[in-house]
C-alpha cells in the first residue's frame, strides 16, 4: 500500500528527528490511497490550499502534477 511506502520511507529516514518535514502527495496518488485504504477516508479531503489533517505529525498537502507520486521536503 502506498501509506505504507510513505510510512517506511519518513522512518527509514529518520525524519522523526527531523524538523520541518512536510509530505506532497500527487492528486492521483491521493485518490488510489484513499481507494487502499480506509484510514485515508479519515483524513478527509484537501482543504483549499491542498492541505489535509497531518500524518505522523507533519503537515501534508496534495499537489496538482505529474511529476511524482509523493515526496517529503523539507519546509523552511
Amino acid at each position: 500500500m502506498i501509506l505504507d511506502e510513505i510510512e517506511k520511507y519518513y522512518f527509514r529516514h529518520n525524519y522523526q528527528n527531523e524538523v520541518g518535514m512536510i509530505l506532497e502527495i500527487s492528486k492521483d496518488t491521493f485518490h488510489k490511497m484513499q481507494k487502499e485504504d480506509k484510514q485515508m477516508i479519515k483524513l478527509g479531503n484537501p482543504d483549499e490550499n491542498g492541505e489535509l489533517k497531518p500524518m505522523l505529525n507533519s503537515q501534508v498537502f496534495v499537489v496538482d502534477t505529474d511529476d511524482f507520486k509523493w515526496a517529503w521536503k523539507k519546509r523552511f
